[in-house]
């Protein structure tokens, strides 16, 4: 029976829990039994091997800490004995099968799954501990007898180095269902403690740069309690007092105008005797040539350096040269700041073309040199502005709190980068993305550990972030490297061969939203421009077009939204017909007070899918009530401003005086939180073909049976509502309220009648298959008529 290689009993873990029977009510005690009991069946045994034991102790180094030592002495056991075992497979074609074959044998003796466990020690142990009843958990939280943080960080640690592949956001609590519940708060718990404590606050990080990575996701209180706990133990040097007014929402510095900046000087000299001698002029007239005409391809933009160092700038047009992006914060003073256009500090210059020739790239794309200053050339060039990144041979990452980090080969590197103003930053973290997208590679500026003048230039991908699969390359690292990796590489994005994502483009909400929701942008209509850069195709992009256009734009190609992004508190673009229900903002979908699943933080869920019409109208499976008026007293508006809580009064105000309501939430919604929110909406009559005068194609029976068009009216909170008649699982269309000249469709009740109605127009339509157009059309209008001019549906 396969044993690790070794040899008496490991017992330890047995005896923290074999004497706890008289505590069966608590629940640390059932904790402590359930991961006891699991590590036991192993019978995982102590390891005398000499490369087990060198193994076992860089274990431990990366190890989290945890109070239950016996557990994290296994742990490192188990996972320096797998590794040895695995390292024998590069010599034996054999061994994974023969390892396999006894492990299953191991397992079904056991009696638990191998399917759970086949390539490494199992992170769903945990699972078990969700059975625990409602007093126990009660009793856990307020007076924990066992450290439930420590030992589950354990389990994360080892989950992301052994299973640390695609996809890992949400995959490792997303069938934790009772995780809220008993999990969470402990790591809430211990964030807040964290984050008051002076070993964090000294520090001098902005708060809201680690609470922001809170914003989206299932895992976020694990990522930050993982970072605040990098930060406590001294792997982020101080950064002084500057954020000390600001809070875990809000930076006082995220939206300075960064025009306003004086330029950065990389020399000891900071004016010059003579004016202009320490300045380089670029003729930014060659600019203006190039984005003169509108553009049907990308043109290179990128400055000559040979021609730089002659104190002679030209645009470098060969579109195969090598040339360097750079991805910088303009509020450290290497944007434009109060220089005039094309005008740039001589030192700075140099400082940023010598890195560019260290990695051996002619040319340098630099939006403070590279842009056009007049309004028509900028936007043409902020069009391919991206491209500019994708194409290049190397991003380099500047950010002065980064160049001013000593490297250090210990992953604290990960953890500086994602704390830096450069991670906060919405055209920043843009850049990123569409570079990882090309054949170049990412570098990151840090200051150099032999002291030279000269910054340490360092590949993300290879250096500074954690080894994908690092169990399997025989390397460990600690938790927040880990975890700092992972958000990184989430914004980033995920490439295994570049090569093959040339022209890629973001086609899922979830994902725009991880990386733009939590940054910021000196103007607020940038992060609306990001969005059309990263999700529409080159040649659709128009940067001039406003904010609600830029909004339809981005939901037309993405076209497939998570059933709760419907949810938000923002007064509509549209007061009626085609997107009357979508809000100023993409960032607003399904921005709610509470927690939802499917979220739109984790993408789409199976059966809770909207579609987005090129015609902005919005379709999906709601289940439905009729809002019963016993039930107005229950109902408590959500809005984000008066207007909309007064449109959502005045509809049920209406509904009061005998105007129809109907009450409905999206099919598979769940909520995260003890708290009810429903969509309010009110059913409107059908135009007579439905918004079409194409009748050459057969209404579908589902169509017309079940398709019921409403007008999205607003969110609210319900309490212990009665509800009315309850009319099952429907597709629902929103904005298609109005007719063919625009005109607002009446509300109709929605009795069972209207589906006999559509089941009448579908059997007139059978008869009339194999006429011509107007047969429809006359059958349609007889039966019209007969209702007294319209249709109930």
């Amino acid at each position: 029976m396969f044993r690790f290689t070794c040899k008496p009993i490991y017992e330890a873990v047995q005896k923290s829990f074999e004497n706890d029977k008289a505590h069966e009510r608590c629940a640390g005690r059932q904790l402590l039994r359930v991961i006891g009991q699991f590590c036991f069946k192993w019978e995982l045994r102590e390891c005398a091997n000499p490369e087990c034991q060198a193994r076992k102790q860089l274990v431990l180094q990366q190890l989290p800490p945890c109070n239950w030592t016996a557990l994290r002495e296994w742990m490192a056991t188990a996972v320096s004995c797998w590794q040895t075992e695995r390292s024998k497979a590069e010599s034996d074609p054999e061994w994974k099968a023969r390892t396999l074959a006894a492990l299953d044998e191991s397992l079904q003796e056991s009696g638990w799954s191998p399917e759970l466990f086949r390539f490494g020690v199992p992170y769903t142990v945990l699972l078990e501990c969700v059975n625990l009843d409602d007093v126990a958990q009660s009793t856990l939280l307020s007076n924990p007898c066992v450290d439930i943080v420590g030992i589950f960080n354990l389990f994360y640690w080892h989950y992301m180095t052994f299973d640390y592949g695609r996809p890992a956001g949400g995959k490792f609590l997303q069938s934790w269902t009772d995780y809220h519940l008993l999990y969470e708060p402990c790591f809430v718990r211990e964030a807040m403690r964290l984050d008051a404590s002076p070993a964090v606050r000294s520090v001098g990080i902005c708060p809201s740069r680690f609470w922001n990575l809170a914003v989206e996701g299932s895992e976020s209180y694990i990522t930050v309690l993982s970072v605040l706990t990098g930060i406590a133990v001294g792997n982020v040097p101080p950064r002084g007092d500057k954020h000390r007014q600001c809070t875990s929402q809000f930076c006082n510095f995220a939206n300075d105008n960064s025009t306003g900046f004086t330029q950065l000087h990389k020399c000891d000299r900071k004016h010059s005797t003579s004016p202009g001698a320490d300045e380089i002029v670029f003729p930014m007239k060659e600019l203006e040539v190039i984005f003169a005409s509108p553009l049907v391809s990308w043109v290179p933009s990128s400055w000559d350096i040979a021609s730089i160092s002659r104190l002679q700038p030209q645009i470098n047009s060969d579109p195969t040269s090598k040339y360097m992006a750079l991805s910088h914060v303009w509020s450290d003073g290497t944007g434009v700041g109060m220089k005039e256009a094309g005008i740039a500090n001589r030192c700075l210059v140099e400082y940023f073309a010598s890195v560019a020739q260290r990695l051996g790239c002619d040319g340098i794309w630099w939006d403070a040199i590279c842009l056009p200053s007049s309004r028509t050339m900028r936007r043409r060039a902020l069009d391919q502005m991206l491209e500019n990144f994708e194409r290049a041979s190397f991003m380099v990452i500047h950010d002065l709190e980064l160049v001013d980090f000593e490297w250090r080969d210990d992953g604290t590197p990960a953890l500086a980068l994602m704390l830096s103003p450069w991670f906060t930053r919405g055209w920043t973290a843009a850049e990123l993305f569409a570079a990882r997208r090309g054949p170049g590679r990412v570098k990151v500026l840090f200051k150099s550990p032999d002291g030279s003048s000269q910054p340490c230039i360092k590949d993300l991908e290879d250096e500074v972030l954690a080894p994908i699969r690092n169990l399997h390359r025989g390397t460990f690292t600690n938790l927040p490297h880990l975890v700092a990796s992972e958000v990184i590489r989430q914004v980033s994005g995920d490439v295994y061969d570049p090569a093959t994502k040339a022209g890629y483009r973001i086609s899922e909400l979830n994902v725009l939203l991880r990386i733009l929701k939590p940054r910021t942008t000196s103007w607020a209509r940038d992060r609306m421009v990001l969005g059309a850069l990263l999700t529409l195709p080159r040649k659709d992009v128009d940067t001039s077009r406003t904010e609600p256009e830029l909004v339809t734009d981005i939901l037309r190609t993405i076209k497939h939204l998570p059933g709760t992004a419907i949810y938000h508190g923002e007064i509509p673009i549209a007061q009626d017909g085609p997107w009357s229900w979508c809000p100023p903002s993409v960032f607003d979908l399904g921005r709610t007070g509470t927690v939802l699943i499917p979220s739109t933080a984790e993408g789409l869920g199976e059966g809770c899918e909207l579609t987005v019409g090129e015609n902005g109208i919005i379709e999906g499976i709601f289940t439905i009530y009729h809002l019963h008026e016993s039930d107005l007293d229950e109902l408590l508006p959500y809005g984000t401003h008066p207007s909309m809580e007064a449109r959502i009064r005045n509809a049920l105000v209406d509904f009061a005086a005998g105007s129809p309501i109907l009450i409905m939430q999206v099919e598979g919604q769940v909520l995260q939180r003890h708290i009810d929110l429903w969509l309010l909406a009110v059913p409107v009559a059908a135009p007579l073909f439905g918004g079409t005068t194409d009748l050459t194609q057969d209404y579908p029976a589902f169509d017309l049976a079940n398709r019921w068009r409403c007008r999205w009216i607003g969110c609210v909170y319900a309490g212990n509502t009665r509800k009315g008649k309850f009319y099952g699982e429907r597709l629902v269309t929103f904005g298609e309220d109005v007719d063919d000249e625009g005109n607002p469709g009446p509300a109709v009740v929605p009795p069972d009648e209207a589906v006999e109605e559509a089941k009448a127009v579908l059997q007139l339509m059978e008869k009339h298959k194999r006429e011509r157009m107007e047969g429809y059309q006359e059958a349609l209008i007889s039966l019209r008529d007969s209702r007294d001019g319209g249709f109930l549906w």
